[in-house]
């Protein structure tokens, strides 16, 4: 199946634009200008509305991906900044940035839309859900913080 048939599959399933543009980045690591061009196609949107509907998303647009990914929720976050503030000091990157390593890939994100599982994360294309508390996502991230030491 070609990038062209996935986007439609998607949008047959009922994601909009902005769902499929995250299941890409999600699955892929980043979103290239031909799979941005393809949803802009598939969906039948003009430049204005292709920005409407992925004005949030950061289009990291043909990066090299790291071993690993880490994906952040920001609008999750808007209630609990001090959290996200403590993550973003643990990983010790800039948020569009891969670490020097090469190890971690960090974006902070806009809504991944699973507010009410909030707050959201995705770690090496999975989801977390209620990642201030969730401890496989804290033992997930300590593991590849420890990974980072050991280069």
């Amino acid at each position: 199946m070609d990038l062209k048939d996935i986007i439609q599959s998607m949008k047959d399933e009922g994601h909009s634009p902005k769902r499929v543009h995250f299941n890409l980045k999600v699955k892929y690591g980043s979103v290239s200008e031909e799979a941005i061009a393809l949803i802009k196609e598939v969906f039948g949107l003009s430049d204005s509305e292709l920005n409407s509907h992925l004005g949030w998303a950061p289009l990291n647009k043909d990066k090299a991906k790291a071993k690993h990914s880490l994906l952040i929720c920001r609008s999750c976050h808007k209630e609990n900044q001090d959290h996200l503030d403590a993550l973003c000091a643990l990983i010790n990157i800039k948020s569009g940035t891969t670490s020097d390593d090469g190890v971690l890939y960090f974006e902070i994100t806009g809504c991944m839309g699973l507010c009410a599982l909030g707050p959201n994360a995705v770690l090496d294309q999975k989801i977390y859900n209620k990642i201030n508390d969730n401890p496989s996502f804290t033992l997930k991230l300590n593991s590849i913080l420890e990974e980072r030491k050991q280069i």
